[in-house]
């Protein structure tokens, strides 16, 4: 049964110095209302109340409750606030479904009409001048800004910010608005004169992305990068700033054998840099799961085994043919494969998983039947991949699936395995431009120059 919603304001406040209790009993009232809104705190002089100043915040709220419920749950989120050595909190609910409730004090008048002033329309109401937004206060007193200073060392520092900030993002993924869980790293480089970055214009920067995007969704997370980052260079007045974003992605696969129809996550991430002249640098990519097996110890089982059969009768000739008409066993591992591109020629995250997962000796999935992994394992063991296997596979696919892309595009491949039997992890990276490598692939090995992913996104 769906219930009808009703717009209610409420002003909740506490003599000064009550914050805590004002965000506590907040927390009560988002028990049962769904708050859309709050004022700027407010204070009421401490003349003006008599005994000591005063605090209060004014909330628009959604509930499903009538006046009468909705004005109960409030004396209970009073009473639940009286406890020993906290400050005493008032709730009043002051309009509800655009109506206002009989007379109202002052302060929180003004508290409504910051966060409410259509409810005031047609009215001559002034601010008197013992009530202000706390800000004010706090702007009127606040000491010199800590971040402004010049540092004790003048050492200009390449990034400074926030990182494992996490959203739902908005894109539009072929027409269609879709909500994904992001993780975002958002940097600013520090110059010398500086003792710190403003952290807050970062959570600013990032507010007003997800305002905009709520307006028109980006079409891909490194277009949502660089709208970030340019807020970022703004807002910090940077000379060079950096967003990194990752977001779980679904994508439709099919399994080998029983061609089951399955939802597979990956990760894809978005990158973009921009320097204080606005000229920017975006990469794209995906980090994939996928299977690998050590060609050393399988070569060491197929010799093993030769000498097994050799043994039992066979000829070396038949012993060397039924080894290689049987997999030899050797231990594997889950590897993770991380592909990422920076081209002026967009690509699609999906088309770069699964050049990652062809670069390994198998793809996995979450749901395999019998089938499915008799396919798996066979195929993993008849091809065997180190680490470093794997990265030059996924740059020679790279090379070959996309030769439109220009000699300038910017490519890293990175795999690093669990491995099964050691207590250490393998790690192999390669990166750099698009054209050093094809030229290195085509000159039978000969060492070209590499590029870092910071060196690419500060060029």
């Amino acid at each position: 049964m769906k219930h009808e919603r009703h717009r209610a304001h409420v002003f909740v406040s506490a003599d000064a110095g009550g914050h805590g209790v004002i965000l506590q009993a907040l927390q009560y009232l988002q028990a049962r209302t769904s708050v859309r809104r709050l004022s700027s705190f407010f204070e009421l002089a401490p003349r003006a109340a008599k005994k000591r100043g005063r605090i209060g915040v004014a909330c628009e709220v959604d509930a499903d409750d009538s006046v009468d419920v909705l004005s109960s749950f409030l004396r209970w989120v009073e009473g639940r606030m009286e406890v020993p050595h906290a400050l005493p909190v008032s709730a009043e609910l002051l309009a509800y479904d655009g109506r206002l409730l009989g007379d109202m004090s002052p302060h929180a008048a003004a508290a409504l009409i910051d966060v409410a002033p259509q409810l005031f329309s047609g009215q001559d109401f002034s601010v008197p001048k013992e009530v202000r937004p706390i800000k004010e206060v706090q702007k009127a007193n606040s000491a010199e800004d800590v971040q402004e200073r010049c540092p004790t060392v003048p050492i200009v520092l390449s990034r400074v910010g926030i990182t494992d900030v996490r959203r739902i993002i908005r894109l539009d993924v072929d027409g269609e608005v879709k909500l994904f869980y992001a993780n975002l790293d958002l940097f600013a480089q520090l110059d010398s004169s500086h003792s710190g970055i403003h952290m807050s214009r970062f959570s600013d920067a990032l507010e007003e992305a997800v305002e905009e995007v709520t307006k028109e969704p980006s079409p891909d997370i490194e277009s949502l990068a660089e709208r970030l980052v340019r807020q970022v260079v703004r807002r910090q007045n940077a000379a060079y700033a950096e967003v990194r974003i990752r977001a779980h992605f679904p994508l439709r696969k099919v399994t080998p054998a029983s061609a089951k129809r399955v939802e597979e996550l990956y990760e894809f991430i978005g990158m973009a840099s921009s320097d204080a002249d606005k000229r920017v640098k975006r990469v794209s990519g995906v980090e994939v799961d996928g299977m690998t097996v050590c060609p050393c110890a399988q070569g060491m089982m197929a010799v093993y085994a030769e000498e097994l059969l050799v043994k039992e009768g066979y000829s070396q000739e038949e012993a060397k043919r039924i080894v290689e008409i049987f997999p030899v066993p050797s231990h594997n591992q889950r590897a993770r494969g991380t592909l990422l591109m920076g081209s002026p020629i967009p690509i699609k995250a999906e088309n770069l998983v699964h050049i990652v997962e062809a670069s390994m000796s198998s793809e996995i999935y979450e749901l395999l039947k019998r089938p499915d992994e008799f396919f798996v394992v066979k195929k993993a063991h008849e091809n065997p991949r180190f680490v470093e296997d794997v990265v030059r596979e996924m740059l020679r696919n790279v090379i070959g699936i996309f030769p439109e892309l220009p000699d300038e595009s910017f490519v890293l491949a990175r795999t690093e395995s669990s491995e099964s039997i050691h207590q250490h992890n393998a790690f192999a990276e390669r990166s750099g431009y698009l054209g050093d490598i094809r030229r290195e692939l085509s000159s039978s090995g000969v060492r070209t120059r590499s590029l870092t992913l910071e060196e690419y996104l500060r060029s």
